[in-house]
């Protein structure tokens, strides 16, 4: 299965932006999903109190992560710029969180959960830019919706970016691709070292593997991007088809929502993945009103 993903992924991204072949023995490391591999590189990277920096909304395991490590959450803001249709972030205060003396780690999600996101590779270069004045921080890029992008949009790893493969590790899902999520394979790529740090953690967290899940990953993986032949998707790879279908999922759901005989919900931009979030602003007066109280975090207006 090493040798499938490191051949493939080097082909889909690595060989193109730097050059280079994944190595299979040293620079790839395969675990029972991509969540496994979050709690695996936090535990190898993160020491009690080290700080940790993500943007929010997140997947919600990422505080868990960081807390069962000892560490601390430093999350900054994503904003939703309703005139625009897009996800926002203040590059100030991604560079004044990164910028604490404890930070040890950077999660990027893209595409985003549960945002929808899809970071533009302007973004990325300036992510990478104000992560290149602390080159101690590791950056754990979970990518696992990274064929789930949609309208043209094209997905961009972080490691891809400048000098950023010495300093990042790239999560993946084979239960995200394929759609048998409780199959729980995932799988990362990273330089030698880190790579390491994460195989020998996760020597203690499991022993054995799901080796049919593997055995049938490695022999269809190459079929994911070669063209498919189910009716309906002639000439798309399987890969497209999958973001073929969800793009009309999310195009269905978006329509529901904006239906005025339905609770006033307002849907936001979701650029890939697999959510979709809503203004629920509008819904307040259907609210009781004990959710409220005592919550001084919540707008008055």
């Amino acid at each position: 299965m090493v040798n499938a993903l490191a051949k493939k992924y080097s082909d889909l991204y690595f060989k193109g932006c730097l050059g280079r072949e994944i190595n299979a023995m040293t620079e790839t490391l395969v675990s029972h999903g991509a969540n496994t591999l979050l709690n695996v590189f936090c535990a190898a990277l993160v020491n009690k109190d080290d700080e940790v920096v993500a943007f929010e909304p997140h997947f919600p395991t990422y505080l868990d992560h960081v807390e069962m490590a000892g560490g601390k959450s430093n999350f900054c803001p994503l904003r939703y710029d309703k005139e625009a249709g897009i996800w926002k972030y203040d590059i100030n205060e991604v560079k004044a969180a990164i910028a604490r003396p404890n930070v040890k780690l950077f999660i990027l999600n893209t595409p985003q959960n549960p945002t929808g996101k899809v970071f533009t590779q302007e973004e990325m270069e300036e992510l990478s830019d104000a992560l290149a004045e602390h080159p101690h921080i590791v950056v754990l890029a979970d990518e696992v919706y990274d064929f789930l992008t949609f309208d043209g949009r094209k997905h961009i790893p972080f490691a891809t970016i400048g000098d950023n493969w010495k300093r990042t590790v790239t999560i993946y899902s084979g239960g995200k691709l394929l759609s048998c999520t409780g199959w729980k394979i995932g799988w990362a790529f990273g330089p030698p070292a880190i790579i390491k740090m994460g195989a020998i953690i996760s020597n203690t967290v499991y022993y054995t593997g799901n080796t049919p899940g593997q055995v049938a990953l490695a022999k269809c993986l190459d079929k994911c991007w070669e063209p498919y032949t189910e009716m309906g998707h002639e000439g798309m790879t399987y890969a497209e088809t999958v973001s073929h279908d969800f793009a009309k999922n999310r195009d269905y759901l978006v329509e529901a929502l904006k239906d005025p005989s339905t609770f006033p919900m307002e849907p936001t931009t979701c650029e890939g993945g697999y959510f979709l979030m809503v203004d629920i602003t509008k819904c307040r007066d259907l609210i009781p009103a004990k959710y409220f109280e005592n919550h001084d975090y919540l707008p008055a207006d």
